[in-house]
């Protein structure tokens, strides 16, 4: 019997190892690193495949913003580049644009000193062009030839210039103190000059793309010993390890391309049992069956059901989760899915890379174990929160990046630890005499991975609801000494005296893209206000005396406090000097005549008020030395106006408390609905404005917001005219504006359906 068997050519591919770390020194990596392999058979062998490594240059934030438009820019605005340019051309287009969007986003954050370094690769057939600005390098690593590691590109820094000028040597050079100082960069300068590079692509070489993070500490000869003796997935891994071991003063991006050809299925089968069994035997019987008759992509890591324990979580909030799966002969890609619930709710889902109906291609690194091929994702730490449950499937696209979804895997789900109960501190359980507007403490261990509080007061008679305080995260109060929270009660929510309440706290945390919640409470407690208080009573007796008709004085019928004096024989009785043992405070507020009360440790003061030019006085006396919390609250009580502060009275001194109108502020409710979706990687920014005397603006801490729709009802501002100016990136919206007159209430903020422009 004749088999027939019809050849075909096997195609090379290009398979990339990389890793990114922080290193030992630095708080954040500014590296970044990214690449594009098109599926397209005719992109790729027009355009080839591009790999991009680059270094952020600042120390800042900025610098890691820099080096991520820089990946980002790089790669679309080569692949926008029109055909009848060459590569080199396409490559230096695409430098000096995305030089333009680093220096046009540097003069939006107002940084000028933001760059970025970088070093691209672009994979053709036959050859490789590398493009470099700074001193991210590129090396051609082939143990059979006579230069087994070669650095292809060209440093632009200080020292190198020095060294090509023949000033210092190569050994004088590594050892240099200036080695970091370099003379290029993307987003230095409006003229950009890169230097590009062409080489000959064979099927044993492979290139190195890494930033200074590994080539400042460890030698040439060492980097290229560990990439001979290891495969290329665990090579990408020792040698950011070395660069640790080194001390790791810098962030250390490692990039490993290589050419492979194919080792499987060099010919296609033509229908037939006999030739299967063949093949089978040849290649391996599990490889063929895959081939003729596909089952859905086979999931690996974690495994189903996976419960993260707090030991695990630690971890991940440093490196991530890595997803694995097999590889699927027939897919050309891959499209991952991971989705975000709450326990036991499986029906309403968040999905933490886009909405439901959306699709996305992820660029994935692929590796070798043993003889299996796999693939892996590692979700970033932050889209891993505690209180939620994940699930996660991937299905395979073709060669137009086409869903085939018969072959998509089984979906697998893996939990995460709960979060920690708040720990209730003050009031105490059954505690008495509370305060009618008392500060609420408590401790919360998980303070990192939540958004905000709520603080629950409920009537302990009728067990209703009192009422629920949203308090963000940010806005908090912190204890430095115990680390505790608290919030003190406002005065417009004062409670009733001799009363029982319950009290709680909760903490919550909303999902990537604010779409659910994860909450957990303390174990709440019981408290009881004080009564009402009764005047005191004289502490001495007294008794009337007739004076003169018509006249009546008081005399002291303690005679053990006279003193009987003689003087030229007459008697005469008198009192000694009285030494204070407190002190006295006097308020005056400047309050367009609104009356005000006083309450001192939240306890309300009964002195009369004594009217002035603009306002009202007051004094009260007997004060205990010591630090007292003030606090003035305008009438009538439901306006909110309020004035707060700490005082130090003074053993048998007068202490004087000067408020004027602009000092008084009352709380503000904002509340915002957006059109626009956004989540904590594309969060927006809040700022409140307010107009000063001379029109200028004068722009209070930013917010950042998460959650949509946002409110927040613990804004404290003075007297004014304001504005909203919200940010999304580049966009923004400013048109939210609205008066705060002393005295009044103020409106509630509320605004739907904020559009960005």
């Amino acid at each position: 019997m004749k088999i027939n068997f019809i050849k075909k050519k096997r195609k090379p591919i290009i398979k990339v190892y990389a890793k990114s770390d922080v290193g030992k020194r630095r708080k954040e990596n500014e590296d970044s690193f990214s690449y594009s392999i098109p599926f397209n058979d005719e992109i790729r062998k027009e355009y080839g495949s591009i790999f991009v490594v680059a270094d952020g240059v600042g120390g800042t934030a900025n610098g890691k913003i820099a080096s991520k438009i820089t990946c980002h820019s790089l790669i679309k605005s080569y692949f926008l580049q029109p055909r009848e340019l060459s590569i080199d051309q396409r490559l230096k287009r695409a430098v000096e644009k995305t030089n333009e969007l680093v220096l046009k986003k540097a003069q939006e954050l107002n940084s000028p000193e933001m760059a970025s370094t970088v070093t691209a690769a672009v994979f053709l057939e036959n050859e490789v062009y590398v493009a470099n600005v700074g001193d991210s390098r590129t090396y051609l690593i082939n143990p059979h030839s006579k230069e087994p590691m070669k650095q292809i590109t060209r440093d632009h820094s200080l020292v190198e210039t020095q060294v090509r000028k023949g000033l210092i040597t190569k050994d004088e050079a590594d050892n240099a103190k200036n080695k970091n100082i370099i003379t290029r960069a993307i987003g230095m300068d409006k003229k950009i000059l890169v230097d590009i590079f062409r080489v000959p692509l064979t099927e044993k070489s492979k290139f190195l793309l890494t930033t200074d993070g590994l080539v400042r500490v460890v030698k040439d000869s060492k980097i290229f010993e560990t990439i001979k003796k290891n495969k290329p997935s665990i090579a990408v891994n020792k040698l950011v390890k070395l660069a640790n071991d080194n001390g790791g003063p810098d962030n250390i991006t490692v990039c490993l391309v290589e050419k492979a050809t194919p080792s499987l299925l060099p010919y296609i089968l033509i229908p037939s049992v006999i030739a299967a069994l063949l093949l089978a035997g040849y290649f391996g019987l599990p490889y063929i069956k895959e081939m003729i008759n596909p089952s859905k992509i086979e999931l690996l890591e974690p495994e189903n059901n996976k419960q993260i324990t707090d030991e695990e979580f630690t971890k991940l909030m440093k490196e991530g989760l890595a997803l694995s799966w097999k590889e699927l002969p027939l897919a050309k890609g891959y499209h991952l899915y991971v989705y975000q619930y709450k326990e036991n709710d499986e029906k309403t889902k968040d999905s933490i890379f886009l909405d439901k109906d959306k699709k996305d291609t992820f660029q994935l690194i692929e590796y070798q174990k043993d003889t299996k091929s796999e693939y892996t994702y590692t979700i970033p730490k932050d889209k891993l929160f505690k209180g939620f449950n994940y699930s996660w499937y991937v299905v395979p696209v073709d060669s137009e990046g086409k869903e085939i979804e018969k072959f998509k895997s089984n979906e697998w789900k893996f939990t995460m630890p709960l979060l920690e109960k708040p720990e209730l501190i003050e009031p105490k359980d059954n505690q008495n005499d509370v305060s009618l507007t008392p500060t609420f403490k408590w401790k919360y261990k998980d303070e990192n991975y939540i958004d905000l509080y709520r603080l629950y007061v409920v009537d302990g008679e009728s067990n209703k609801e009192v009422f629920k305080i949203q308090i963000n995260r940010g806005e908090v109060k912190k204890e430095t000494l115990t680390q505790g929270f608290y919030y003190t009660l406002p005065s417009d929510k004062k409670l009733e005296p001799g009363k029982t309440y319950f009290w709680n706290i909760e903490a919550l945390k909303y999902s990537v893209n604010g779409k659910l919640s994860a909450n957990i409470k303390g174990d709440k407690r019981t408290f009881t206000t004080k009564k009402g208080i009764s005047p005191s009573l004289p502490t001495q007796s007294t008794q009337l005396t007739k004076t003169k008709e018509g006249e009546k004085t008081t005399k002291d019928t303690d005679n053990s406090k006279k003193d009987v004096k003689t003087d030229t024989g007459s008697a005469t009785t008198t009192q000694p000097p009285e030494i204070k043992e407190t002190g006295k405070l006097l308020v005056s507020a400047v309050t367009n005549n609104k009356p005000f009360k006083v309450y001192i440790d939240g306890k309300e003061s009964k002195e009369n008020l004594i009217k002035s030019t603009q306002g009202y006085n007051v004094t009260i006396d007997d004060l205990k030395p010591g630090k007292h919390k003030i606090r003035i609250e305008i009438e009538p009580k439901d306006c909110g106006w309020f004035y707060e502060k700490e005082v130090t009275i003074e053993k048998g001194k007068e202490t004087k408390l000067t408020i004027n109108k602009s000092d008084f502020k009352v709380n503000v409710i904002i509340y915002l609905t957006f059109k626009d979706k956004f989540d904590k990687d594309n969060s927006i920014t809040l700022k409140i404005q307010k107009k000063a005397d001379k029109g200028n603006w004068i722009t209070y801490p930013p917010i950042e917001i998460y959650s949509n729709p946002y409110i927040n009802k613990n804004v404290q501002l003075p007297e004014g005219e304001y504005k909203l100016l919200l940010e999304k990136g580049s966009k923004i919206n400013d048109k939210i504006t609205f008066p705060i007159k002393f005295g009044e209430k103020p409106k509630i903020i509320n605004e739907v359906d904020i559009i960005f422009e």
